[in-house]
Order: structure tokens, then sequence, then C-alpha cells
């Protein structure tokens, strides 16, 4: 899912994945996101969360369940901000777009 504020198109929040694996959530702007992921989350085993559309391969310390990732999303294209508790980190140079 790609969603994006009226009054800011640059804005963009996508997540990718399935409820009972998890959620890959890149908020940023149109061209240049950033994944979201929890201080020091480990970036192995990898697992793939996506469907078919959007093949990603993350892994499971770095997915949301589906209400953290709506609120993620939700705080980024309210207030261009995200928790303390989160960083951002270049999206996987090998998962599949």
């Amino acid at each position: 899912m790609t969603t994006w504020p009226v009054d800011d198109p640059a804005a963009i929040a996508q997540a990718c994945g399935r409820v009972d694996r998890g959620f890959v959530v890149e908020v940023g702007w149109r061209w240049k996101t950033s994944q979201i992921v929890r201080f020091g989350a480990a970036r192995f085993p990898r697992v793939n969360v996506a469907m078919r559309e959007w093949p990603c391969w993350s892994s499971l310390d770095e997915l949301h369940g589906l209400g953290e990732a709506a609120a993620i999303m939700g705080d980024w294209l309210v207030d261009r901000a995200i928790e303390q508790a989160l960083e951002r980190r270049a999206p996987d140079p090998y998962a599949s777009r």
C-alpha cells in the first residue's frame, strides 16, 4: 500500500507485507524513501514478507505489526516525523521493488 497527503504529494508512506508475517514500512519523499525499523534491529535472517506485486526480503526483527505499521505511516503523513524508538535505514538493495 502506498499513500501520500493531498497537500504534499511529494511525501510518501508505503507498507508491504502480510498480517501473518509483518510489514516493511518505508517513508520519505517520492524517489527517495527510508525503511523504518526499531533501533538495533538485526538485518538477518531474511524472510520473504510480501506478495507477488512487491516481493521484498527483510528480517523478522525489522518488521512491524499491522497497527504499528499504520501508526508509523500516519505519523509520517501528518507530522513528517517518526517515533524516537525507530530509526531510518536505507532500503535493502537486494529486495525487489
